[in-house]
C-alpha cells in the first residue's frame, strides 16, 4: 500500500493582539495531490514595532513554500527578516528593537518513508505512534519551564498583577538575548546567521507514525503544576478523538477560571495566538 499523508486539520485562532502573529503552511508536491510539507510560525515583537511578528511570521512563510530544503528555507527566511528589520530602521544589533519568528517545519519523503523536521524557538512537533505512544523529536527549550517554576514561587505572597508581570518579564527578555546562543538551545529567526547553527535539524522513519502534529506555543496547555506533564495532558485529547479545536477550548477554559489565575499567577491576559496542524499517516 503507497504511503501518503491525509490532511486531517488545519487551525489558527487569534488571541488578544490586534493582529495574529502566527502563520501556517501547507504545500503539496507539484499537480496538487501528495502532501509534502507543513510549517507554522509564531511571530514575536519585541521593539517599537507593533506589527514584526506579522512580518516576520510572513516572510518566513514565503521562505519555506519554495521549493528548496529546510536548512535552505531557514536560511533565506533569516534574510529577508534582516532585510525587513533593517527597512524599517531598526538597529539589528538590540534585540529589544527587533523583531522575530519561531519556524516548526516538517517535509514529507513518502517515497523513501522518511520525515525530515526542523525546529527553530518553541512550540510543539509532536509525533504519534500506532501503538499510542508519542515522542518529540526536538528539544524544546526551557524557558518556559523556569518561567512557571519563577511563578510558581511567587504563590500566595500577596503580589500585585504588575508585580508578576515584571517577574515574567525578566524571563522573556533573557530567553530573548539567547536566542541563537549554542549554550541557551534557545533560537530564533530574526536575522541572525547563527540560526543556522543552533536550529534543530532531524530525520525520522514515519513506518510506525500514525499522527504528526506541528504547532505554536499557544495550543500548549498552561501547568495546573510543575509535576503536570502538559504533552502527556495534549496526547491524551488526540487520543480519544479530539482534535486541536478541543485543546484550544480547554485552554481558553483554563484562562476563564478565577482559581487557573489564583493557581498559575497567570503572566498573561487571556489566550495567545494559536496555529497548529496535524497529518495522519496512512500505509
Amino acid at each position: 500500500m503507497t504511503m501518503k499523508g491525509r490532511l486531517a486539520q488545519v487551525f489558527m485562532v487569534q488571541g488578544l493582539k490586534d493582529m495574529c502573529q502566527d502563520a501556517t503552511l501547507v504545500r503539496y508536491r507539484p499537480g496538487g495531490t501528495r502532501l509534502d510539507r507543513v510549517a507554522v510560525f509564531d511571530g514575536v515583537s519585541f521593539g517599537k514595532l507593533a506589527s514584526g511578528g506579522t512580518l516576520a511570521a510572513h516572510a518566513a512563510l514565503r521562505a519555506f513554500q519554495r521549493r528548496v530544503p529546510l536548512r535552505e528555507a531557514a536560511k533565506l527566511a533569516d534574510e529577508a527578516i534582516r532585510e525587513a528589520i533593517l527597512d524599517k530602521g531598526l538597529d539589528i544589533t538590540d534585540p529589544r528593537e527587533c523583531f522575530a519568528t519561531t519556524a516548526i517545519a516538517v517535509d514529507f519523503d513518502f517515497d523513501n518513508r522518511t520525515l525530515h523536521w526542523l525546529y527553530i524557538g518553541d512550540g510543539l512537533l509532536l509525533v504519534i505512534n500506532k501503538d499510542g505512544s508519542w515522542c518529540e523529536p526536538a528539544i524544546r527549550p526551557k524557558q518556559d519551564e523556569a518561567m512557571h517554576r519563577a511563578l510558581f514561587k511567587l504563590r500566595g505572597q500577596g503580589l500585585s498583577v504588575q508585580q508578576k508581570r515584571r517577574e515574567v518579564d525578566g524571563h522573556i527578555a533573557s530567553a530573548r538575548f539567547l536566542a541563537n546562543r549554542e549554550a541557551s538551545r534557545f533560537s530564533l529567526l530574526n536575522g541572525d546567521p547563527k540560526v543556522l547553527q543552533v536550529m534543530q535539524r532531524g530525520v525520522i522513519r514515519l513506518d510506525d507514525i500514525a499522527h504528526v502534529i506541528v504547532a505554536t506555543d499557544g495550543l500548549e496547555f498552561m501547568p495546573v503544576s510543575l509535576e503536570e506533564d502538559r504533552i502527556e495532558r495534549f496526547v491524551s485529547v488526540i487520543a480519544e478523538g479530539g482534535d486541536l479545536a478541543d485543546i484550544h477550548r480547554q485552554i481558553v477554559a483554563q484562562f476563564d477560571g478565577d482559581d487557573y489565575h489564583e493557581k498559575i499567577i497567570t503572566e498573561k491576559r487571556g489566550p495567545d495566538d494559536a496555529a497548529g496542524i496535524h497529518v495522519m499517516i496512512e500505509g
